[in-house]
């Protein structure tokens, strides 16, 4: 075709269709390759909704705090998560935290839900404390800064588990030593490994004797004591109590002869009436050596009245 046969309005109108055409052909490639991106962003994600996603389809909204943004080394730090839900979508009950927060370590969790007339809010607060070394903030430095990775929430939407991210504020940990401590270190800190000689301040052998010598003195004390409350006296009165005169000797043993054969009677009476004689009871001595060998044997009833005598005559004295 001989285009200068054609009219210029054709000419014009067929340029303007190719135009088109071509427009229109950009369009489906640039939707086709963002519709791609979609689909691979949803994929490397792993079915995770990010929490403004969420936000938008008002099935759950995460808010996450950390406090004190900047801390000392073994200090607490406190995580605050509050998932605002609405219960026609999800379920508050079932709201549930995924926690990764190494290298510190959780000490305690809090679950506190409040249930409005139109939203539910589950707050966690999380306890956390880093004593490890991994916390210590590097030797060229005051400071150690953490990211932890995102809070995950699981809550049952429509019959299924959902799971949603919400982003943790960065955290500082501070050494608690100055410039000026570190520098110092050697007028404060110590070697373990060499110990210092060993000292007594008495030497072993003397401690030993004394600590003898106090037993011992224990031992007579408790002797001591032991025969006061027995006799009520002391050592030297109890000793002495114990030792009888010849003549309560002798009563004693007319006493365990009175039941005994006649003849052993009759020599317990005598040695009484010798005795008697030595203390200075002549009259009882006199009945006593009388007693002795008066025929045919001696009377029990007289031997009794006797000892008995003598017993009230040594009692008076």
């Amino acid at each position: 075709m001989d285009l200068s046969t054609v009219p210029a309005s054709s000419r014009h109108q067929e340029g303007g269709c190719s135009r088109v055409g071509v427009a229109a052909g950009r369009w489906r490639v640039v939707v086709a390759g963002a519709a791609a991106l979609l689909v691979c962003g949803f994929l490397l994600t792993g079915g995770a909704v990010p929490a403004s996603a969420q936000t938008d389809q008002t099935e759950a909204a995460i808010d996450v705090s950390a406090a004190p943004r900047t801390l000392l080394f073994g200090d607490q730090l406190r995580v605050r998560a509050e998932v605002v839900v609405d219960p026609e979508l999800a379920d508050p009950d079932s709201v549930e935290l995924d926690t990764e927060f190494r290298p510190f370590e959780v000490e305690e969790i809090r679950r506190a839900a409040e249930h409005g007339s139109d939203l539910s809010a589950v707050r966690f607060t999380i306890t956390l404390r880093c004593l490890s070394t991994s916390c210590l903030p590097p030797e060229d430095s005051e400071r150690r800064e953490f990211e932890f990775p995102p809070l995950r929430v699981r809550v049952v939407a429509e019959g299924e588990e959902r799971t949603f991210e919400a982003p943790v504020p960065r955290v500082q940990v501070q050494t608690r030593l100055r410039p000026s401590e570190v520098s110092a270190e050697d007028g404060w800190s110590y070697d373990d490994r060499t110990l210092a000689p060993f000292s007594h301040a008495i030497a072993p052998g003397s401690a030993t004797a004394l600590l003898w010598i106090g037993a011992g003195g224990l031992v007579l004390l408790g002797g001591a004591l032991t025969a006061y409350a027995i006799t009520g006296r002391g050592p030297r009165a109890a000793l002495a109590a114990t030792r009888r005169t010849p003549l309560e000797r002798a009563l004693a043993l007319a006493r365990r002869a009175a039941s005994q054969d006649p003849e052993v009677r009759r020599r317990a009476l005598e040695r009484l009436a010798r005795e008697l004689s030595r203390a200075g009871h002549p009259d009882l001595a006199e009945r006593s050596g009388a007693l002795a060998w008066s025929p045919p044997e001696p009377p029990g009833i007289e031997m009794g009245a006797l000892l008995a005598d003598v017993e009230y005559a040594e009692a008076g004295r």
